[in-house]
């Protein structure tokens, strides 16, 4: 698209250089020797350059608003996945924050579940559950 908008840049530059040239040959301070068939060719050529500026303008203010557009969609799907990401951490946050206080070193070692045998699965279930309420919850609320 940024090649077809400066195709469309020099284009219209172009047209316009044309058109100034254009009104100095129909102009009287001209030197030439102008026909009458010329005259009216000039006006005609004086027309056509004028409505090829006018055609494009409009195709650089379509393609301008195509370039928007896409700049929109781009900038939605971000949004959504930056959500999808942050409802992720926020569900991983809570094993996080458990596994982190039973990998403190303390004097006493006075933990919960510290003296089962099968505390490390014990506090994985718990950590699991929590992470899944979390979810369930995200999903009843359609965040997720």
């Amino acid at each position: 698209m940024m090649e077809l908008e400066k195709s469309i840049v020099y284009l219209k530059a172009s047209l316009k250089m044309n058109e100034r040239i254009v009104k100095k040959l129909t102009g009287n301070a001209s030197s030439l020797k102008k026909y009458i068939e010329d005259e009216d060719l000039l006006e005609d050529t004086l027309v056509e350059t004028q409505q090829a500026i006018e055609m494009a303008g409009i195709y650089e203010n379509v393609l301008n608003a195509m370039a928007e557009t896409s700049a929109s969609i781009i900038g939605n799907n971000q949004n959504t996945i930056m959500k999808t990401l942050a409802l992720m951490t926020m569900a991983l946050d809570i094993p996080t924050v458990i596994f982190s206080a039973y990998g403190m070193n303390f004097k006493n070692n006075s933990m919960p579940l510290n003296d089962l045998d099968n505390a490390f699965w014990v506090i994985f279930f718990m950590a699991a559950l929590g992470s899944s309420c979390v979810v369930i919850y995200f999903i009843r609320k359609k965040w997720f």
